[in-house]
């Protein structure tokens, strides 16, 4: 009589290997998680507002300090923003202002309003004695 004793020695093992595997692909995308993409969703959130004059003027009306960053939602919390003869010229950055529903920049220098088209929320803008202005053409302002 023959006695066979059937094992699968690499089976097991081919097991173990792919669980090691998968632990180390597990804690690499874990710590990627934890170290990168946080740094990234912070730096994607901040609003570039190149004028130092507008940029001053959000931060006043945010309540954020000289160092800290203006970022997307701060823009989308605004609701009304008055910054007349503040000598702003580039309006960068207020197209995050999504829910922006009155806009006062009177007398100012600004050139392009461009960053306003999409703004779609926006009732009062108020661009009296802006005299540089030359095209509102970009603006929907049908009623």
């Amino acid at each position: 009589m023959e006695l066979f004793i059937y094992a699968e020695p690499t089976r097991t093992s081919s097991l173990s290997q792919i669980s090691r595997i998968a632990n180390v692909v597990l804690l690499t995308l874990m710590t990627c998680a934890f170290f990168v993409i946080p740094h990234r969703a912070a730096t994607a959130q901040t609003v570039h507002i190149p004028d130092r004059y507008l940029r001053s003027a959000l931060k006043s009306v945010l309540g954020k300090e000289a160092g800290e960053n203006i970022t997307q939602a701060d823009m989308a919390s605004l609701k009304s923003f008055d910054a007349p003869a503040f000598r702003i010229r580039d309006i960068s950055g207020l197209e995050f202002a999504i829910n922006l529903t009155n806009l006062n920049l009177e007398f100012n220098h600004i050139l392009d309003i461009s960053p306003l088209e999409n703004l779609t929320n926006l009732e009062v803008l108020d661009l009296d004695f802006v005299r540089r202005l030359s095209d509102i053409s970009s603006l929907d302002i049908s009623p």
